[in-house]
């Protein structure tokens, strides 16, 4: 049989923490200068180069056996937990919070420094610990929840495992009166949550582009409006549950009216601009529910589930109104514009392509007699059968 010296286990241990950690630093130092903010990148990294030589010292400690005591590994510990602090709260946008914050670390250091021996120095850790991975958890948990990222869950949890370790800390030192235990509890706790935050941090990452890619796929760059493959994608949903509960879905197809004309007379950027305004008119029209798209050009379309055409072409109207009632200004000119739209109804089973083809009929119509009005398709509504 084998035999390992304990010594094995501990090389093994510091070479696979300092590994992780050096690999993370790698990763984040390669995302400096991208399209992330700078300023979460910077503490992250800050955060493992703090970490990275904490850990060395802590393993040249513990793997050559030196008398030394835990003042250098508190103040990497307290310093390392207070960057993670900043990233997570993001408290570095209000300067008296961080420096309230950075006082109150200076504290703990100051009591860490002078503490008289390793046991007060744990202790010092772990009630710091207790003060603020807490609201490390917290934070991150609540913006796990609100912008649906697993990675801030998985910081959630690296902190959650820390206060754990820090009740198993004061146990061990207040009862079992075990201090080496409480020691190993912190190197377990912290080696795991180190590695915890890089994957949480990292998977955050990973997460928010795949969103911003999906977005960019699915939406419109200029007036951030779906786009058609957006519209098809909301719709998906929409269709089975009109067709379930047997409600309407209204299409109000818009197109502004000589818009190549404002194109030759302002330019592309003026024609931008109408653009911008035509969807931001759409998008203070529409419900939650509603769906706005720009299908190119001047053309858009506003989806509406569960509305009947009585009630479309009233938010079709109130479109209209606003475009021929605003004066957009550019370029020392005032910009005038009117737009001709189309109404289109269906209940029951839904024909997206046909519905869209109905609308658009209408807002040729429109165009045909005399631009700047609403027409409205002919609707056949279910017949309402009473129960005898």
């Amino acid at each position: 049989m084998i035999e390992v010296s304990r010594d094995i286990y501990i090389y093994a241990f510091f070479v696979i923490i300092v590994t992780a950690i050096s690999s993370f630093i790698l990763v984040i130092r390669s995302l400096v200068g991208g399209s992330l903010p700078a300023t979460s990148v910077r503490l992250y990294h800050t955060y493992y180069i703090l970490g990275l030589a904490g850990w060395i010292i802590l393993g040249i400690k513990d793997t050559r056996q030196l008398s030394i005591d835990l003042t250098a590994s508190s103040i990497f510990y307290i310093t390392c937990s207070f960057v993670l602090l900043i990233a997570v709260v993001e408290a570095v946008r209000k300067w008296w919070s961080i420096l309230l914050i950075s006082l109150a670390h200076l504290l703990v250091m100051t009591i860490s420094v002078y503490s008289s021996n390793d046991v007060a120095k744990i202790l010092t850790m772990s009630l710091y610990a207790l003060s603020v991975y807490p609201i490390i958890m917290y934070v991150s948990a609540r913006r796990a929840q609100e912008i649906k990222n697993m990675g801030s869950a998985i910081i959630s949890f690296a902190a959650f495992f820390i206060i754990i370790g820090v009740f198993l800390q004061i146990y061990s030192l207040l009862i079992l009166k075990n201090p080496h235990f409480a020691y190993g509890v912190i190197l377990i706790t912290s080696s795991n949550s180190y590695v915890l935050v890089g994957i949480g941090f990292l998977t955050s990452i990973v997460i928010n582009e795949q969103k911003q890619l999906t977005s960019q796929a699915l939406k419109d760059p200029l007036t951030g409006l779906h786009n058609r493959r957006g519209m098809d994608y909301a719709m998906s949903a929409l269709l089975g549950q009109s067709q379930r509960e047997q409600t309407p879905i209204s299409v109000i197809a818009i197109d502004i009216d000589f818009f190549k004309k404002i194109n030759d007379s302002h330019g592309h950027n003026g024609g931008d601009v109408v653009l911008k305004y035509v969807a931001k008119t759409l998008s203070m029209c529409s419900r939650s529910a509603d769906i706005c798209c720009r299908l190119g050009g001047e053309e858009f379309v506003l989806l509406l589930p569960r509305t009947d055409v009585k009630l479309t072409v009233q938010v079709a109207e109130r479109i209209r109104l606003l475009l021929e009632k605003q004066e957009i200004s550019y370029g020392g000119h005032i910009i005038r514009l009117t737009a001709s739209l189309g109404v289109a109804t269906q209940y029951g089973a839904i024909d997206l392509e046909q519905l869209l083809k109905n609308a658009d009929r209408q807002l040729y119509r429109a165009k045909s007699e005399g631009r700047n009005r609403v027409c409205v398709d002919e609707v056949v509504e279910p017949l309402q059968v009473e129960s005898i």
